[in-house]
C-alpha cells in the first residue's frame, strides 16, 4: 500500500485575501511600491536574503538565515499560511515582510528584513503588514517578536505596542 507523503506533510492552506499594492512616496522622493509576492518568486527573492546572512551587523545574519528558511518552508508548502509581501523601489527590492495567520482573528509577524538602509522602509513595510492583518484580514491581534535592538526600537517603542510575555 502506497503512502502519499507530501499529503501528510502539507499542511493545509486557507485562502487569505489578497493584499492590494501599495504606492508611497519616500522622503527622498521615490515611489516605493508594496505588494503581495507569489511562490513562484521564492528562488529570486532567495538570491537577494542569501548573502545577508553573512551580515554580522543588526543582527542580519540572523534574521535573514530565518527569513531564507521561511521563504523556503512557504515555497515547498511547509509553513501553514504564510503570506510575503515585498516592497520594491524602481522594480529593486527594498524589503521583504512576511506574517501568518494562526487563526482568522489572530495573526502573527513572522519578519521584517530591510535590503535598503535608511528611508524607514522597513519601517513602512512593517507598517503594511500590519495593515495587512488588522485591515484586510479582519485579524484581531498579532503576536509580533523583535530579534534585535532596531526592531525592538522600531516596533516596540516608536509603535508604543503592548508587552505580552504569557
Amino acid at each position: 500500500m502506497a503512502v502519499d507523503l507530501e499529503k501528510i506533510l502539507r499542511p493545509v492552506d486557507h485562502p487569505l485575501k489578497p493584499f492590494p499594492a501599495k504606492y508611497m512616496t519616500l522622503a527622498s522622493g521615490d515611489t516605493m511600491v508594496i505588494r503581495q509576492a507569489t511562490r513562484d518568486e521564492v528562488p529570486e527573492l532567495l538570491r537577494h536574503v542569501a548573502p545577508l546572512v553573512l551580515v554580522e551587523r543588526d543582527y542580519y545574519d540572523l534574521v535573514a538565515a530565518r527569513v531564507y528558511a521561511e521563504l523556503l518552508g512557504w515555497y515547498h508548502h511547509r509553513m501553514q499560511d504564510e503570506y510575503v509581501l515585498v516592497a520594491q523601489i524602481d522594480g529593486e527590492l527594498a524589503a521583504i515582510v512576511n506574517g501568518r495567520t494562526v487563526s482568522p482573528t489572530l495573526g502573527m509577524s513572522l519578519h521584517t528584513l530591510a535590503l535598503r538602509r535608511g528611508l524607514r522602509i522597513g519601517a513602512h513595510a512593517f507598517a503594511a503588514k500590519m495593515e495587512y492583518h488588522i485591515d484586510i484580514l479582519g485579524q484581531d491581534e498579532v503576536l509580533i517578536v523583535a530579534e534585535s535592538p532596531i526592531g525592538f526600537r522600531r516596533w516596540m517603542i516608536e509603535y508604543q505596542l503592548e508587552e505580552r510575555f504569557d
